[in-house]
């Protein structure tokens, strides 16, 4: 507020002279103080710049983009103030009001810049340590601090060369120092060095956040190389793993359908026997060949189904395992440059690099898995092994029928050691957990389990979406809400989006499966809660900002319905621990033949219900929450909206004033000017009453007028002297009250705004039910007219006249002067009957004491309206300070009957 107030009113005091800083004179030491405080300007943070090697976006921690945006905030405001300050100092082509205002407005410029920098600069507080975060802001920071250093500065300068515009006396460059004095000068240089310095110190800081970074992305880069190359590895194996199975399963078919061709070929000497023909037997026979023809295509298509499912099985299974187990490695890479990054630890380079080989090692390598492959495919030689002597022995005892004569026997023995061939096939591939089947429904099994989907959807409900509507509902600018609530519901709604939203999810898909394994269907589950409790973590880090920020009863809710999410979690897990388990039984079950109606024998309805029971209370808690964070975003935004109508209420009250106080100074300048232009006529009117005399003088005083001479060049000093301390009054008079209004304006828009802040606080935590109808009606109040600094306008209004009442003592004082100065004339001379006599002589002499006299009366003068204008600066001072008092006062008030309000409803 100061800085703009004295930024407007500086413009207004200059005229449109020429030369450098608008004067032609040389202001020892200037430029070279600047070109030497400059130094090399914001060429260390370009050159750090300029030496990222890598892509920005891939460092995940986005310090890179940091540097990026902060250099280019920086670069955007600070060269622009270096170049026009050293072009102001040497300027002598513009006028002082062009100068000043590019300055002022390069100035402002950079500042708004600054801001962008600010922000970027807090996106270092998690990515470097604690140390470089503080030195990156403090420096930030301290170019924004002599930004205003600087503008101030630059008013001090603006005010000297009006002084010098405005001066009597020759300025060259033996006294321009007086007037831009080495102080200012060394105060415009050291801001000036300052912000060099902390560039400086910007860009040795960037440098080391850019090499950290740079290595920690090559770290990563080399990491994903080396993690896709195994995964490429692992497919390899895979792709061999498939065509294995396919030779196997075409051995496997050519051997059941030759085993029953040889039984066909053992039974052509029997159908072609006539001794053979017996109705029975041949209908028998015939029901026996049709049974092992039916066999041979039934395990043929079995074989090649269940080894296509078991290719399937475990290609989906291992390449899930081996992404699961890369991400797991890549997420410890991340964390350990993470922590290099940010520790303050000597040792943290060293280690990062230690550590991060480590990684790298074949111990850590997915291809590790492709020997799982090798070691499971060594166990269908035993499927081999197993049928082929099942195999043999019916064809054995097929070829016996002579013996026997007994077909239906025989194919009753076929049938049942077919069975018991298929169930030790698949007792085969169960042991191996590699357990293949048909299509699938829930949980990964072959059966649907009664009313699970429809369970689990009825206690999810509506899920997340209570939360991600009540974030919806935020309609205003997160960052207006100083209280910080509102980020920190977006943080927690977002961490529930992506935490609770995934156990539903997954929970929902899982509950219907009909593609993967069960071993695959409970790892996601039990990957996808654990995962949801850390974020949940994350989101209890930051719950504690709310404390102060809304009641005690909301806050204490928040913190229930969190803990209460986690504590599901945990149960959660135990009821998928349960359910998996009875999963397993069914899976192993051989024995009896299972079907969507006896599953429940195993996944009782119970567990199901303890499953669906733990859904429904982690939904009724995200519920809870949507409720809370919907209530919170309500009131944060109603304060946002009071907040910034007060704000609203309060600049156009300030603009108001500056039009009225623009007025008041224009008034101020325009009366200085009279009063010099009065003061300087005043000598050449005293000269003008004394030419009878000056252009005569050999006939006065035996031609000896060195009395009269030295008389009027004393009129001349002292109206000059007269004239030049009139001006410093009434500059004086003018920045005494703009430097009160400055400091006190924003004293007062200051208590307004805090008491706004105060409300809005105040507002959210308390639990009076009161606390609406009082927060509507006392900030409709803070917006009211007796608490707009518009009211400093009757300090100014009541001293217009003032000026022309000083005016009319001025050219009473001097009117009484110049007729004391021309108390002796011709006309006086001619008393005298000879004008060179004794006469005269004393008319003469007595112009030595007139000369005193004239710097007695002139000095009086001067003290007179020296006085005048201070009274004039006390009287709007005082008036000032009490009015400011008491829209303190008022804003005080109405906090403080706020918080009676919350109490009695009034």
């Amino acid at each position: 507020m100061a800085r703009l107030l004295c930024g407007v009113l500086i413009v207004l005091t200059v005229n449109s002279c020429r030369a450098d800083f608008g004067l032609n004179l040389t202001v020892p030491n200037l430029i070279g103080s600047i070109q030497s405080s400059i130094g090399a300007g914001i060429t260390p943070l370009l050159r750090a710049n300029s030496t990222i090697a890598v892509q920005v976006s891939n460092d995940r921690s986005g310090a890179l983009a940091a540097v990026v945006s902060v250099t280019n905030a920086i670069n955007a405001g600070i060269p622009a103030v270096f170049t026009n300050t050293l072009d102001a100092a040497k300027n002598s082509g513009n006028s002082p009001l062009l100068v000043f205002s590019d300055l002022f407005g390069t100035n402002n410029n950079a500042r708004i810049k600054l801001l962008d920098a600010i922000a970027a600069a807090e996106l270092f507080k998690n990515t470097v340590s604690p140390r470089t975060y503080q030195a990156i802001v403090g420096n930030v920071t301290v170019l924004q601090q002599q930004l205003s250093v600087l503008t101030s500065t630059f008013i001090q300068v603006g005010s000297a060369v009006d002084r010098v515009l405005f001066s009597k006396e020759q300025v060259d460059g033996a006294n321009i120092g007086n007037y831009i004095t080495p102080a200012m000068v060394n105060r415009l240089s050291s801001s000036l060095a300052l912000k060099s310095a902390s560039i400086s110190n910007l860009g040795s800081l960037f440098s080391t956040v850019i090499r950290v970074k740079t290595t920690n992305v090559r770290y990563v880069s080399n990491f994903n190389n080396a993690a896709n190359t195994a995964l490429r590895v692992v497919s390899t194996q895979l792709d061999a793993f498939t065509r294995s199975l396919q030779e196997v399963a075409a051995l496997f078919v050519g051997l059941v359908i030759a085993w029953a061709n040889d039984i066909h070929l053992a039974y052509n000497p029997v159908t072609a026997d006539p001794s053979y023909q017996n109705e029975t037997f041949t209908e028998s026979l015939l029901m026996f060949l049709n049974e092992i023809r039916h066999l041979n295509v039934s395990m043929a298509r079995n074989l090649t189904r269940t080894m296509q499912n078991l290719d399937g099985n475990i290609t989906n299974f291992l390449a899930s395992q081996a992404q699961t187990t890369a991400d797991t490695v890549y997420q410890v890479v991340l964390d350990v440059t993470k922590q290099s990054a940010t520790t303050v630890s000597d040792l943290a380079e060293n280690c990062s690099q230690k550590y991060i080989y480590q990684l790298l090692q074949p111990a850590l390598q997915v291809n590790r898995l492709s020997g799982c492959l090798f070691i499971q495919s060594s166990k269908f030689v035993s499927l081999d092994h197993l049928l082929k002597p099942v195999l043999g022995r019916i064809q054995s005892d097929a070829t016996g029928i002579r013996a026997t004569c007994s077909s239906n026997s025989l194919a009753c023995s076929a049938k049942c050691r077919i069975q018991i061939c298929s169930e030790m096939w698949s007792a085969l591939l169960l042991s191996l957990g590699l357990f293949a089947s048909g299509s699938r429904a829930d949980l990964g099994l072959s059966y649907a389990i009664p009313n699970l989907v429809a369970n689990v959807q009825a206690a999810i409900g509506q899920g997340i979406a209570p939360v991600t509507n009540a974030n919806a509902t935020i309609r205003v600018d997160v960052g207006a809400d100083v209280s910080g609530a509102l980020e920190v519901v977006v943080a927690i709604s977002n961490a529930i989006n992506s935490s609770i939203g995934s156990v539903f999810q997954t929970t929902q898909k899982a509950a219907s499966e009909a593609s993967v394994l069960p071993a695959v269907v409970f790892g996601k589950l039990y990957g996808t809660v654990i995962n949801a409790k850390l974020e949940l973590e994350q989101a209890n880090g930051v719950v504690q900002q709310l404390q102060s920020t809304v009641s005690d009863q909301v806050y204490d809710a928040i913190v229930h319905n969190l803990t209460k999410l986690h504590d599901d979690l945990d149960v959660l897990t135990l009821n998928y621990i349960a359910l998996g388990t009875a999963v397993n039984v069914v899976v192993a079950t051989t024995i009896l033949p299972i079907t969507s109606l006896n599953v429940v024998n195993i996944v009782k309805p119970a567990l199901v219900e303890e499953l669906t029971t733990t859904l429904r209370n982690i939904s009724t808690s995200v519920a809870s929450l949507g409720g809370l964070f919907t209530e919170i975003v309500k009131q944060k935004t109603a304060a946002v909206t009071f907040v910034s109508s007060t704000n609203s209420t309060a600049n156009a009250a300030l603009t108001t004033l500056v039009k009225q106080l623009t007025n008041f100074t224009s008034t101020v300048v325009t009366a200085g000017d009279k009063l010099r232009q009065v003061a300087s006529t005043l000598s050449s009117n005293v000269a003008a009453v004394h030419v009878p005399i000056t252009g005569a003088s050999v006939n006065y005083n035996g031609g000896n007028i060195v009395n009269l001479t030295q008389y009027l060049d004393a009129v001349v000093q002292s109206t000059q002297q007269l004239s030049q301390n009139l001006s410093n009054r009434y500059q004086d008079l003018q920045n005494n009250v703009q430097q009160v209004y400055a400091e006190l304006v924003d004293v007062a828009t200051r208590k307004v705004y805090s008491v706004s802040l105060g409300l809005a606080q105040k507002a959210a935590t308390s639990a009076s039910s009161f606390v609406n109808n009082c927060y509507q009606k006392y900030n409709f109040l803070l917006q009211q007219p007796s608490l707009h600094v518009a009211r400093l306008n009757t300090c100014l209004l009541p001293e217009a006249d003032s000026f022309t009442k000083l005016q009319k003592l001025l050219d009473c004082l001097l009117a009484q002067f110049q007729s004391d100065a021309s108390a002796i004339t011709n006309t006086r001379l001619n008393t005298c009957t000879t004008l060179n006599g004794a006469c005269s002589l004393t008319y003469f002499s007595a112009y030595a004491d007139l000369a005193l006299q004239t710097d007695a009366q002139l000095t009086l003068t001067n003290n007179v309206i020296a006085t005048e204008a201070r009274a004039i600066t006390n009287r709007i001072r005082t008036c000032v300070v009490a009015t400011v008092a008491d829209i303190n006062d008022n804003a005080q008030q109405i906090l403080t009957n706020f918080n009676g309000c919350l109490v009695t409803g009034q």
